[in-house]
């Protein structure tokens, strides 16, 4: 076999391995109610106003604090157990070397982070029909999630999804879903790759405890905020998960970053950390230690 495509193999074959992985399936099983959960509202308003919803919501699920902390933290536990050793790795690693090797994990985290957001877009879309309609346009049921604030509104209709205005005025909802896809990629790449990264460094639990802060990181901006007003937005520059929501980007005269912004500093983060896992296996002893 061609040496060069061994990381991709390795990559792949850690796919596979989610059919036998318990936590994989319990991480989806998770996900998927918790999806379903997120549109009972929306499937309730349809009903009730008789039109179907367009099938631009993915930026209405992050818009909500709570879905963006769970939704993130799920791919942290999907990545908890890197760099993913088992009885067969000392073998794998002997036969393509440490650094395809490694190179094939940081692929797996990428691969992985891919899927990640279409398995959340496509159940989304599932768990809205039969009350789902194209339109190039964002539809009246979203305008009424993103106008609509009245207590018996979010008692009925509301559960724990909502629209943007501010993101409904500055994106098309093609742009709007296609940005929330790649940013929730980037950000569970940039979690699975810290990850790795800091678990080669270090003993396994502290990249999980390094990606769970980065998580919850989200909760802290938005209170700083809220107590140091426009300063405190600056909290924002350095939580990458805050990203996923675009209505936390910069929209005025407010000290928030900005989408160009984020995207380099999640490009460049990932980089440096798949160079720092290929230098840190350099002389790293394989041990093979039980799943998490």
């Amino acid at each position: 076999m061609d040496k060069q495509s061994q990381p991709l193999r390795i990559g792949l074959i850690g796919l596979r391995k989610w059919n036998s992985n318990l936590r994989v399936g319990a991480v989806f099983a998770v996900l998927l109610v918790y999806i379903f959960y997120i549109f009972s509202g929306v499937r309730l308003l349809c009903r009730d106003q008789d039109i179907a919803v367009t099938p631009w919501i993915l930026s209405g699920i992050f818009t909500h604090q709570d879905n963006l902390t769970l939704l993130l933290m799920l791919p942290v536990l999907l990545f908890c157990d890197a760099p993913f050793l088992d009885i067969q790795s000392p073998y794998s690693v002997i036969r393509s070397g440490r650094h395809r090797w490694v190179l094939g994990q940081c692929l797996y985290v990428v691969f992985a982070s891919m899927l990640y957001p279409l398995i959340i877009y496509a159940a989304s879309l599932i768990f809205c029909l039969p009350n789902l309609s194209f339109s190039t346009k964002w539809g009246h049921i979203l305008k009424m999630y993103s106008t609509t604030f009245t207590k018996e509104f979010g008692e009925r209709y509301k559960a724990t999804f909502m629209m943007s205005g501010t993101v409904m005025d500055a994106y098309t909802p093609v742009q709007a879903t296609l940005l929330t896809l790649l940013l929730v990629m980037l950000v569970s790449v940039f979690l699975g790759l810290l990850i790795l990264a800091l678990n080669l460094c270090f003993r396994r639990v502290v990249g999980l405890a390094a990606a769970s802060c980065f998580v919850f990181l989200d909760f802290f901006a938005a209170w700083f905020e809220e107590i140091q007003g426009p300063l405190g937005s600056a909290v924002y520059f350095i939580s990458p998960v805050s990203w996923c929501n675009l209505s936390n980007f910069k929209n005025g005269i407010e000290v928030r970053p900005t989408l160009p912004y984020a995207l380099i500093v999640l490009l460049v983060l990932d980089v440096l950390l798949i160079l720092l896992s290929v230098w840190q296996m350099k002389n790293r002893e394989i041990e093979v230690l039980p799943e998490i």
